[in-house]
């Protein structure tokens, strides 16, 4: 889906060439070289390359696991989803999506992360006086929400489709 990842690096390097923010005094500067302006997926599919390759209908059902897994990051990032790499190299077939936050004047990719952007509301949203340690962990339950909610959202949207499973950790 989208362009080639070597398309991805270009708009993203010039997007960031030209990226500012605002610093205190209403001064304008660059962004950091170290800020964080990319954001990536990985979704794996659970057949092997081996599977996929001697088994038509597997295949068949990874191909429609991609096409809702693409139509989910399309949901999920608009326009910003720049690309969706297939990666058929390793033991499991999976795809790369690449997000760059072109539309956003400083290019956080951060504010894709459900989590970090949870964490981050309840840690700006502190009360004066309100112990430190309460805070964290009040942002720490909201940030684990926001990730359980983006994963259901996912399962929702992909994974029962398709006849998957979540299982989580064992």
């Amino acid at each position: 889906y989208g362009v080639g990842v070597e398309a991805v690096q270009e708009i993203h390097d010039n997007a960031a060439a030209a990226a500012t923010i605002a610093v205190k005094g209403g001064h304008i500067r660059k962004i950091a070289k170290d800020k964080k302006t990319l954001h990536t997926v990985v979704a794996s599919h659970p057949a092997t390359m081996k599977q996929i390759r001697s088994d038509a209908a597997k295949r068949a059902d990874a191909e429609e696991w991609e096409k809702r897994t693409i139509g989910w990051l399309r949901s999920q990032y608009g326009d910003d989803l720049k690309s969706v790499i297939r990666h058929q190299d390793e033991e499991y077939y999976h795809i790369h999506a690449y997000v760059v936050p072109v539309n956003e004047p400083g290019m956080s990719a951060l504010k894709y992360h459900p989590g970090t952007v949870a964490k981050r509301a309840i840690m700006d949203s502190g009360k004066d006086g309100e112990d430190r340690k309460a805070l964290s962990k009040r942002a720490d339950a909201a940030y684990k929400a926001a990730m359980r909610a983006w994963q259901d959202s996912y399962h929702e949207a992909v994974a029962v489709p398709c006849g998957l499973t979540r299982l989580g950790p064992q």
